[in-house]
């Protein structure tokens, strides 16, 4: 869109159907109808961030899985090496070793997955809520004005779509 003045307001027209006809019919906003628009969703954006950073964390549940799997990995270390020293000392033959350490080695990996599995969870909530606590911070600082910054669009905005109705949808990111 282009942003251009008209008497004494400025507007924004969709400036697509010059280069691509049929793909946009020439629709039109004020600046301050765009901004108040925007403004409102921002506000409904913050109420979906406040709640979702309200939900309770994963960590309560995901810790004492991920300590279990670290005492059964140490467990599993053991018996391997326990299974070395019955090889060594004749307890073992060399097939029934390499039978069971195969077995013990198979459980270890899906032991290993599973925690990594775990730790990416966790991780990645942890981005979720310092991202999260960022943007809360930007928009409180927001929400006591109406002035719409380039850091607020920067931060939020993907993209503005102007209905021919007159509808506007801002598509947000957190």
């Amino acid at each position: 869109m282009e942003r251009t003045k008209n008497h004494d307001n400025y507007i924004f027209r969709c400036v697509t159907n010059r280069t691509a006809p049929d793909s946009c019919n020439g629709n039109r906003v004020r600046e301050d109808v765009l901004k108040h628009a925007l403004s409102e969703q921002l506000v409904l954006f913050k109420d979906e961030i406040t709640r979702r950073l309200s939900k309770p964390s994963q960590e309560t549940e995901i810790l004492p899985e991920l300590r279990f799997i670290m005492i059964e990995l140490a467990v599993m270390g053991n018996i391997t090496r326990s299974l070395y020293e019955d090889l060594v000392t004749g307890i073992l033959g060399r097939s029934e070793y390499m039978e069971l350490k195969i077995g013990y080695q198979i459980k270890t990996d899906k032991l290993k997955q599973r925690a990594a599995a775990l730790q990416k969870l966790l991780d990645d909530e942890k981005k979720e809520t310092k991202r999260g606590q960022e943007s809360l911070r930007i928009l409180n600082a927001f929400s006591g004005t109406l002035i719409m910054t380039s850091e607020h669009i920067d931060r939020f905005v993907d993209k503005i779509i102007v209905y021919s109705d007159s509808r506007i949808h801002a598509e947000l990111r957190i």
